[in-house]
């Protein structure tokens, strides 16, 4: 069973254009991802319907085996206990880790803390996942994400490409 499935989400706030698009993807359980994109790609947006603090507009979105639409909120509360999250001041911490969860998401965890204390967080990240754990990473550092052998997702303008194609841009 898939920790995280999307079929082809997509979000629009209001009447604005769509901030993602036909985004479809599967972190399997154990696997460590990087979500790369420039600002503004859809990134946050993403790691917020796979967290349920967003609904997306269209599509849908599976978490440990359970279709996030038919939930109640007292299932949702359920799920979300399974998910670490941390945010991008990087104060990660206890609380993300502390009780192993199923999913860890972090969103630009060294965004301001520079290359040294990313090389360590993605470390330590690692770490998390050799017990089990599924990590994403949402990154606007291509090049630093590149850095590792795990799998990248890239998202352009609100949709999944090709990392490797978006490298050499």
């Amino acid at each position: 069973m898939a920790v995280v499935t999307l079929d082809h989400i997509g979000k629009r706030y209001d009447a604005g254009s769509p901030v993602l698009t036909d985004v479809s993807l599967t972190l399997e359980p154990g696997a460590f991802h990087f979500l790369t994109g420039a600002r503004g790609a859809g990134k946050t947006t993403l790691l917020k319907i796979i967290t349920l603090a967003e609904r997306p507009s269209r599509g849908r979105l599976t978490l440990f085996g359970a279709d996030s639409a038919a939930l109640n909120r007292t299932a949702q509360a359920a799920l979300r206990r399974r998910i670490g999250v941390v945010f991008q001041d990087a104060w990660l911490i206890a609380r993300a880790i502390i009780a192993q969860p199923g999913l860890l998401i972090a969103d630009e965890p060294a965004g301001h803390g520079g290359e040294e204390t990313a090389l360590l967080l993605v470390r330590l990240f690692e770490r998390i996942n050799s017990l089990g754990t599924t990590v994403l990473i949402a990154s606007d550092d291509i090049a630093f994400a590149g850095r590792f052998a795990h799998r990248r997702f890239h998202l352009d303008h609100g949709m999944l490409v090709d990392p490797d194609a978006a490298a050499v841009q």
